[in-house]
């Protein structure tokens, strides 16, 4: 299933012309998803320290289980 199969209200995909990249935004998550050809980004909006960005992907993870078109895709 490709992202743009499931982008709705909840979900936004923006990317280039070119097609460099492809930023995902979902509701309610403090973060963005960059996927470019060899990586994924989880891209916060602020600095923080270890421990505050090991508590955000904690709240991010917890956040994405409550998203049923993120668990299709992963094939939960």
């Amino acid at each position: 299933m490709a992202w743009r199969a499931i982008a709705n209200d909840r979900i936004s995909i923006e990317y280039p012309s070119t097609c460099a990249y492809c930023d995902v935004r979902i509701d309610n998550i403090d973060a963005v998803f960059r996927f470019e050809p060899a990586s994924l980004e989880i891209r916060y909006p602020r600095f923080g320290t270890p421990m505050q960005l090991a508590n955000a992907f904690e709240t991010l993870k917890k956040g994405l289980d409550l998203v049923p078109e993120v668990s299709a895709l992963a094939g939960f």
